[in-house]
Order: C-alpha cells, then structure tokens, then sequence
C-alpha cells in the first residue's frame, strides 16, 4: 500500500491521526452514511433564502428612496449588505466546510463531497446566491443525498433551489401552457412568454450523459418544456411559505407530449404526472451508458489520474451497473481502484485540495471558533471572517463562487501556470505563520515535520534530505516542503 493512498482519497494524516491497520476498509467504511459536521451555529437555506430576500426588498426600495442621488444609493446599500451579513454568512460556510475536511474521522467522505459539490456547481454573476444560498445548498442537498442513488442526487440537485435561481428556470414558461392559452383569451399575451434551455442543457451535458450521447438542439428544447413550472421564488410576494422556498407550479408548465432521445414523455397516456414528468426524465437519463461512462471517469480523474486507462473506468462503470446506481458501491469502487493502483501518482491537485492537505498534515489551524465568528458587527466589515475567502480566492479556488456552469477544471493545465504556482508558494510561506505561537512544534519542529512525512509519503527519507537544510524552525522549510512534486502531487 502506498502512503500517497491516504492524500489521494482524503486529504492524508495529521500528526495525531493513527495509520489505519487496514486502510481501505478505513475508507470505504465511511461512505455508508451523512456524517454529521459541526454547523458553527450556521443559519439553514430557507433562512438564508429569507435573509438574502429582504436584503434584496430593501435594495430595491433604496433605489426609489435615492434615486436622484448615486452618492447616497451606494452609501445605503452598502449599509444594507452588511446589515444582512453579505460578507459574513460565505466566509462561516467555508469555516464550516474546512473544519469538516481537517477534523473529520471519515476525511474520504469529505472528499468526495467536495468532488460533487464541484459537479453540481451554481454560478451566480450577481453575488447573493453565492454569499447566501450555495454553501447552505451544497450541505442541505448535495451532502444529505450521498448515500442514495444517483439518479436521486441528481433530481434533488436539479429542483434545489440555488441550481433552479441560478439557472433561471421559473422564467421558463410553456408555450401551450395555461398562462399562456389564458393571456391569449384575455387580449392581454404580448409574446413574452419564452423557454429558457440553460437548465436543460446543463442536465444534459453537464450533470449526466454528456454531448457524448449524441442528443440534438431538439432534445434540449424538450427537455426544457419538461422542466418548465420548477420554480425557486424569494420574494415575499411570491410565496408564503420561506420553508418550501422551491415549488411546481402546473400554470406555467408545458402540458404536450415531449420527446427526448427517442423517448415520448406524455403525463396524459400515463400514471406520471406533469410535476413528476422531469423525474421520470432523469431517471432514463441516468440510467444509460453515456451517464456512467462520463460520471465514472470523472470520478477516476478526480482521484487517480488525469488520463485514467480504460479498465480503470470500466471497473467503476461495471460497479455502477450492478449496484443500479448505488452511491456508496459507487464510492467504494473508486476508493477501491485508487487503493490497487499505486502506481497512478501523478494527480495534481486543485488548490482548496491542496491546502486542506497541508493543513491536515501539518495541524495548520487557520479555522476559527463558532464564538468568535459570530462575535460580528454586521455594520462593519468582517476583517477576521473574511480572511478565509481571501485565501480562496486568492488560489483561484472559491468552493461558491464558479466562473463556469461545469465547475472548476480537474485537470493539470488548469493549476500549474506560473501565477498560480506564486500564489502556492506565497500561501505556504504564509502558513509558518500560524506556528508561531505553538512553541512545542517550534521547539520540536524537526521530529514533528518528519513524523507528518513518515505518515503520508513512500520516500520520506529522500524529502527529508530536500528540505532540512538546516536545523531551525524557519518560513523556507515550510514553503519548499508544500511546493515539493511529491506534496503538489499524488
């Protein structure tokens, strides 16, 4: 068994984390059930939702209020952003999710939640999603799902109510639907009434079989007709219930025969109904080869190898297959894999992946405590807070803030510039920081640093001799050992 296993499926040992006797029925062994984290006194996603809701009414109304006065609108509306903790609530979900990854006793489900997390990433240009609604989703949705089946990760992913916001699906309104047939009658449709296909799209090329099942512009179209009605509401003249902020609504739906690679979907012919046409949807989609060949070989890229062979993805296909799509067999099998195949150590790993990792090997506690984040004046700016986000930011990593509708890139090219490896470097120089004060890793800090090598590396004697030297505690060791091939590397 190679030490790198325990880098490459989580995000290795720390110096007080015992070495599994049996380390892949230690791994696979933490996929069979939600492992509850410590939630840091974090609002849940309906209340964020209400939180981000009346910052946005109050915005609004701020536009009236100061509208012959650009000066005094942009002065208020900064007041209300901090007023409804904007800069505060993202900086307490990533605290949320890194205690998870750091402290954690099942740090491989940690890391495969981060894999779906980027999977189903929500984009939002305007800020609120972002800052209110995705880290709430990612825990609620995503993490709550991941020891069911696929298909159902996906439909609850699909009808979530920062994927649904983002993507703008209740903008989408049928052609033939009620709204419309009623507008019409009425004298009062203006033909404004439009499909939105992002939705749609996005199922298909990103969440399930990928272009590589060969569907049309057609079937694009009719799956956004499906979709139609699966709407994510936030303003309180829209819906009542701040609990169930996500709804169908059958006024809006396209009510006529679909037909989506090669297969008719008619709520009228059958015991489906309109609601449940999208689910019934996803399930054929997942249920194709075109599905679990683009989701296991993402998979084996994310823990094994940019350019996985083809036997390693038909073992975690072929798993998929027999087990109907079963998330934990799933897991286990790409666990499984990564475990016999050694020899595939040359993963390059994104950066968040990479700093958690060298935080969990070297005890590097940047993480504060849910009394003090929540000692905040939300009229002031979070210095403290908002350090984690710099850092995120700053590696070109942010979990909530995608540039792209597919995620951020897994892949070698994407991480290895030059201005992104500064950014490594300058960011592991930084870390010493955080030893300072801990004088018995100071004093001890030789033995203490051979002991986090001993446990995660093949070659600590070679990495050793890299970077001791000299004997003092010093910011150089610790930067030349996070930016060693074998640390960026797995």
């Amino acid at each position: 068994m190679s030490k790198a296993f325990f880098r490459k499926i989580a995000f290795g040992l720390g110096p007080n984390d015992e070495i599994p006797s049996d380390p892949l029925s230690w791994a696979q062994s933490q996929f069979d059930e939600i492992h509850e984290i410590d939630l840091m006194g974090a609002p849940s996603l309906s209340e964020q939702i209400k939180l981000s809701s009346k910052m946005r009414e109050t915005e609004d109304n701020l536009t009236v209020k100061f509208k012959h006065s650009a000066v005094e609108y942009e002065e208020a509306r900064v007041i209300n952003w901090r007023k409804h903790g904007l800069e505060f609530y993202p900086g307490l979900e990533l605290h949320i999710r890194h205690k998870a990854a750091l402290q954690s006793k099942q740090p491989a489900f940690e890391r495969m939640f981060h894999f779906w997390t980027n999977h189903f990433a929500v984009i939002d240009a305007g800020g609120s999603l972002k800052n209110f609604a995705i880290g709430p989703y990612q825990r609620e949705v995503i993490r709550k799902n991941l020891t069911g089946s696929f298909s159902n990760l996906v439909k609850q992913a699909t009808i979530g109510y920062a994927m649904l916001d983002s993507l703008d699906n209740g903008d989408s309104i049928g052609p033939n639907s009620t709204y419309v047939r009623q507008e019409k009658v009425g004298g009062y449709y203006n033909g404004d009434a439009a499909l939105n296909e992002n939705h749609a799209r996005e199922l298909l090329e990103l969440h399930t079989v990928s272009p590589a099942a060969g569907y049309t512009q057609e079937d694009v179209i009719q799956l956004s007709k499906v979709m139609t009605g699966w709407k994510a509401n936030y303003y309180k003249s829209d819906y009542v219930d701040w609990k169930n902020p996500v709804k169908f609504d059958p006024f809006i739906h396209e009510p006529k025969e679909k037909k989506i690679l090669g297969k008719i979907y008619n709520s009228k012919d059958s015991k489906i109904n309109a609601k449940d046409q999208l689910f019934a949807v996803i399930d054929d989609l997942c249920a194709s080869e075109n599905c679990r060949r683009f989701i296991s070989t993402k998979l084996c890229k994310y823990f094994i190898d940019d350019n996985p062979s083809p036997e390693v993805i038909q073992y975690v296909m072929k798993t998929w297959e027999q087990s109907d799509g079963d998330l934990p067999t799933i897991h286990k099998a790409v666990v499984e894999i990564a475990f016999k195949n050694p020899q595939f150590n040359r993963k390059f790993l994104m950066p968040e992946t990479w700093w958690l990792q060298a935080s969990r090997m070297l005890d590097i506690d940047f993480l504060m405590t849910q009394e003090s984040f929540w000692k905040h004046d939300f009229t002031k700016w979070p210095e403290a807070q908002f350090q984690i986000i710099r850092l995120m930011e700053d590696l070109g990593h942010h979990p909530f803030d995608f540039k792209q509708p597919n995620g951020y890139m897994d892949n070698e090219e994407e991480w290895i510039s030059p201005e992104m490896m500064i950014r490594r470097l300058v960011y592991a120089k930084d870390s010493f920081n955080y030893f300072k004060s801990d004088n018995a890793k100071k004093d001890n800090f030789k033995d203490f640093l051979i002991t986090a090598i001993n446990k995660n590396f093949d070659n600590p004697d070679e990495i050793a001799n890299e970077i001791f030297t000299e004997n003092s505690f010093s910011s150089k060791i610790v930067t030349t050992f996070l930016n060693l091939p074998e640390v960026l590397r797995v």
